[in-house]
């Protein structure tokens, strides 16, 4: 007996079976969707490192009653937190002059002079700045994140923060804020007494490092990124290398590092000429550690500097397309205590803010520290930190005449 008929029209016929075949198709596609999507997310997943953000955990305090025309003391004259010997008489801690410069993150460009005066700032934003909201806490109108550059040769070992620098995205003022601190500023650590500031990574890693930073100059900092030489190396090479301006009496020390960061198996172009040039990664790297040409750990912050502004600058010019790419390359070389989802964020908050500018500065301030050696014969920079604290605030969360106010006081 046939019953092909009956099959045919049953509900489990051909016409159902077909629709199920449909299905197929889309629920591989929607797999290997996934599968792209998850590898992706892999790929670029940073050592990330939760941190508890807690004001206390980070060492946050309340802003003090700060302003930008509040009055500040003589630190010289103010009482020091620490007994320490007699100043050493030493040509390398001769304060570099070059407490504020700003540069166009756009054209690139280094300031064509050392511009210590308390205008540098304000000269290289014309654009007022935008008075905050009488709602809104001032902190709330900047995101700080601290950038450490550690003295690690492996990624097993915790290293010091030899570079100490604070990216600030400055909302309210349409600023981007480099801000360098001088690892051998001298101050209180947690558990540890008195240290130099780039000693408390290597006693208590990234969160140790950002509640020293808190409690020393009044911030409210609660990420981080953290890199060694060859991580470092790495981000130059990823943006396509970094335009500096080398001088000459820095190309035999810039060599010199060059070597000892290329070790066995390695032979990097050594720099051959002074003047504007495209600069590797380890180039770069090597040029950021020169120390002993100029103004010794002053002069070397500001070759940091300027290799982040570089950086920042290649990135702007890519614009935010180029963010994921990025992200791929250098997920694995990163240390951060910020997600995926953060820093894509604040890379789309800044390209949106097409008009920001780059500003850059140190602290502590010219004119407000003293070298000294503690009683073990280490070399430290000696300040007053009460007055210390009020500088940084009054320069981050108020702006407008921040770093002068500072500057025509202790004149």
């Amino acid at each position: 007996m046939d019953h092909s008929s009956d099959c045919d029209n049953s509900p489990n016929g051909p016409s159902k079976r077909r629709k199920r075949w449909i299905w197929i198709p889309v629920i591989s596609l929607a797999i290997l969707s996934g599968l792209v999507f998850a590898g992706f997310w892999k790929a670029t997943a940073f050592h990330y490192v939760r941190l508890d953000r807690s004001d206390e955990a980070l060492g946050i305090e309340p802003l003090a009653a700060v302003s930008a025309d509040a009055p500040i003391d003589s630190p010289i004259d103010s009482p020091i937190d620490s007994p320490i010997d007699s100043p050493i008489d030493s040509p390398l801690d001769a304060p570099f002059d070059i407490a504020l410069r700003s540069s166009s993150v756009a054209s690139n460009k280094e300031p064509s002079s050392d511009q210590a005066g308390p205008q540098a700032a304000a000269n290289g934003n014309p654009k007022p700045a935008r008075a905050a909201s009488a709602n809104v806490k001032p902190q709330e109108n900047v995101r700080s994140i601290a950038l450490f550059g550690l003295d690690r040769r492996s990624p097993k070992e915790r290293g010091r923060s030899d570079v100490i620098l604070i990216l600030s995205f400055d909302y309210a003022n349409d600023k981007l804020k480099l801000t360098s601190l001088m690892r051998d500023l001298y101050v209180p650590i947690e558990g540890h007494g008195m240290a130099k500031l780039n000693a408390a990574y290597s006693y208590g890693g990234a969160a140790l490092a950002l509640k020293t930073i808190n409690k020393t100059f009044g911030t409210d900092i609660r990420d981080y990124a953290a890199v060694d030489f060859e991580a470092m190396e790495k981000v130059v090479d990823a943006v396509g290398g970094v335009d500096i301006d080398v001088r000459a009496d820095e190309i035999p020390v810039l060599n010199a590092y060059l070597r000892d960061l290329a070790g066995d198996g390695k032979s990097p172009a050594p720099v051959k000429e002074a003047g504007l040039q495209k600069l590797g990664g380890m180039q770069a790297v090597a040029y950021a550690r020169i120390r002993y040409v100029g103004n010794a750990d002053f002069e070397r912050t500001e070759r940091q500097r300027r290799v982040l502004a570089a950086i920042i600058g290649e990135l702007k010019e890519r614009g935010a397309a180029a963010v994921p790419e990025l992200l791929l390359k250098l997920a694995p070389e990163v240390e951060m205590s910020l997600d995926r989802s953060a820093i894509l964020s604040l890379a789309y908050r800044y390209f949106k803010e097409k008009d920001m500018q780059t500003e850059q500065n140190r602290f502590p301030l010219d004119g407000t520290w003293r070298s000294a050696r503690t009683d073990d014969g280490q070399s430290v920079l000696e300040t007053d930190l009460k007055q210390l604290k009020k500088q940084m605030q009054r320069y981050l969360y108020f702006d407008s005449g921040t770093a002068s106010a500072a500057d025509s006081a202790l004149s």
